[in-house]
């Protein structure tokens, strides 16, 4: 959510070559090197039609107009660039909101001389209707302006804010004229028209729009012991919470796909309300309650607070477990995490993401906290990662390693590394990438097992297409994973001259995965890796490189049969500590792994595919 006083940065002004009509938009999506603005139908043909939009004012950039619709009054327009601008996202204001406060940010023409200026102006949703095309019927309000300001020439476009949540519910298209109170009354359209008039709506978008159903509406159902608002509070005092503590609690109280749907906070009463939504106040209490440097007396207040609303459910104890202590509790298991990293071709360059997973709380007992993805790279309005070159990788990448590391101190912990590539880098040697390890570096596949990744699997069209046969080969690979694998599952390709891409699917849907015993030429590796796809194999082995004198196909074999099937990436691992103390004519220099569980994606790819929440 963007702060209100920052929405004048995701605002741009519409214009014409000849500037003579004006309108706003906002940013609201991005796609690469692309940003997607929201404006009125009606902007783009009063500044003399598609061909002569321009954004603020800037004549040398086009702008391409992907979707229009006149009943509607919504275009969408993509423009290259603007990648600094902060995203503004989407919501439904379902049910009748009437009163609903809302902020308009827009420009209008200011002075004889009309010059262009920006100006919010806040109001309420006070009358709901709807706007009706062939059988499509689509919520409109009118809405009517409460401070000083008042609609003018130019607002058309202007987002809608819900100032409760922050989201953007609607868009302004008109002003109605009542004599004196001209500019004071208007209409906006719910943006849930976007999907009426934009058939390839990103499905990340798609999602947006459901987060009052499938977000608010949903998460106010249920106990009243969690129904808790922040005027319930009146007498309790923050003050003298520090607030790293504060924001340890509420990060820790949020859902595991809060950090996704950005649920920031700087502030007790944003937090409150924030936790509100999520049912989640009892929970931020508790975590409140055990923090070491709360006063005794704001403990107290909160110990009442949370007897009073749930007095059947019990307090967790404080352990006062000292402070010394490495590792808190020596009964604990040690944790399975995962790195889940993924490098996506942006032009010349490459964006980096990467998260940290605790991969056994997928089924956690109900009194363990929530299993959440903690991003190891920093983003910005911008981008999701870090933008940098495939030599500057390495580099950055070690930097989330550090910072997993950093996370997981105190924990007994084993980490594997999962990593998201494009067909054409999956003979990218990432496990001989350097980590600092204690007082020297180390080829980063002798520390971690390194499972490599499909990205292209993650691609809207082959999960929608793909999506139920993967999970199935998935299943049946579950069958195998407690017993020692037989050469004969894995399909075996040893000769190169003659590879048929078509041929090769078919032979895989017989087998768990497939087996690669020579070094492959570059020329068939995108066709390669597309049978492999299409076939939805879920595990592949192969070499980068031939080694002279030596018996690939026993040695990997040997790979594959000598452990249980889900120590396989392990066994991998062993193999490259064996070739680090020895020479590049060992096996392990030249082994890669790919392993492909449907059930474990980027946090990004769940957040366009599942509902919040969930």
């Amino acid at each position: 959510m963007i702060n209100p006083e920052n929405l004048e940065e995701s605002i741009v002004l519409i214009t014409s070559a000849s500037n003579a009509h004006i309108g706003t938009g906002f940013a609201f999506y991005r796609e690469q090197n692309y940003t997607y603005l929201l404006t009125c139908a009606h902007v783009v043909k009063g500044v003399d039609g598609e061909e002569n939009v321009r954004v603020n004012n800037n004549n040398d950039i086009p702008v391409e107009v992907v979707a229009i619709e006149n009943t509607f009054d919504l275009a969408v327009l993509k423009i290259q660039g603007l990648l600094n601008i902060p995203l503004l996202e989407l919501m439904i204001l379902s049910g009748d909101k009437n009163n609903s406060q809302i902020n308009i940010p827009g420009n209008y023409l200011y002075g004889d001389n009309k010059i262009p200026e920006f100006k919010p102006i806040t109001g309420i949703i006070y009358e709901r209707t709807k706007v009706i095309k062939c059988q499509e019927k689509v919520v409109a309000w009118k809405l009517k302006i409460i401070d000083k300001g008042k609609l003018q020439h130019g607002y058309s476009g202007a987002p809608v804010v819900d100032l409760k949540t922050g989201f953007v519910v609607g868009v302004t298209t008109h002003k109605e004229d009542q004599s004196e109170r001209e500019g004071k009354v208007g209409r906006a359209i719910s943006i849930e028209a976007l999907e009426k008039i934009w058939p390839d709506i990103p499905p990340t978008i798609s999602q947006q729009l459901k987060r009052e159903s499938s977000l608010t509406k949903l998460l106010v159902k249920g106990s009243d012991i969690n129904n808790i608002s922040p005027a319930y509070f009146p007498d309790l005092d923050f003050s003298g919470i520090s607030l790293e503590t504060i924001q340890k609690a509420y990060q820790d109280s949020l859902p595991a796909d809060a950090e996704i749907w950005n649920f920031e906070a700087d502030n007790i009463e944003q937090i409150l309300e924030n936790l509100h939504q999520f049912r989640e106040n009892y929970r931020f209490f508790e975590h409140l309650i055990q923090a070491p440097d709360i006063p005794p007396k704001i403990r107290n207040q909160l110990q009442e607070e949370l007897e009073k609303l749930a007095p059947k459910k019990p307090l967790k104890e404080n352990t006062n477990e000292s402070s010394t202590n490495f590792f808190p509790d020596q009964s604990a298991k040690v944790e399975s995490y995962i790195l889940l990293a993924k490098l996506s071709p942006a032009d010349e360059y490459f964006e980096l993401n990467a998260w940290l997973k605790n991969i056994d709380d997928n089924n956690s007992a109900p009194n363990k906290k929530y299993s959440k993805f903690i991003s190891l790279i920093d983003s910005n309005e911008t981008r999701m990662g870090i933008l940098c070159n495939l030599a500057e990788v390495p580099k950055e990448f070690n930097k989330a390693i550090r910072k997993a590391r950093k996370n997981l101190v105190s924990k007994k912990y084993s980490l594997a590394i999962e990593f998201f590539l494009p067909s054409n880098l999956m003979c990218e040697e990432i496990d001989q990438w350097k980590i600092l390890d204690i007082d020297e570096e180390v080829p980063l596949g002798t520390r971690y097992p390194i499972r490599l990744r499909s990205l292209e699997r993650l691609e809207e069209p082959y999960l929608y297409d793909r999506g139920s046969e993967w999970c199935k080969s998935w299943d049946k690979i579950e069958k195998y994973l407690p017993d020692k694998p037989t050469p004969d599952l894995f399909e075996h390709l040893e000769e190169m001259e003659d590879f048929n891409c078509k041929l090769l699917e078919i032979k895989l849907e017989e087998k768990i995965g497939l087996k690669i015993t020579r070094a492959h030429p570059e020329s068939i590796r995108k066709d390669l890796f597309r049978a492999i796809r299409r076939a939805t194999t879920p595990i592949a082995i192969w070499i980068r490189n031939d080694i002279p004198n030596l018996d690939q196909v026993t040695l990997i074999d040997e790979v594959l049969t000598s452990n249980p099937l889900h120590y396989l990436c392990q066994s991998v691992q062993n193999k490259r500590k064996e070739a680090n103390a020895q020479t590049k004519e060992h096996l392990g220099f030249h082994l890669a792994i790919l392993w492909e569980n449907p059930y474990r994606l980027t946090p990004d790819i769940m957040f366009a595919l599942i509902a919040p929440g969930q």
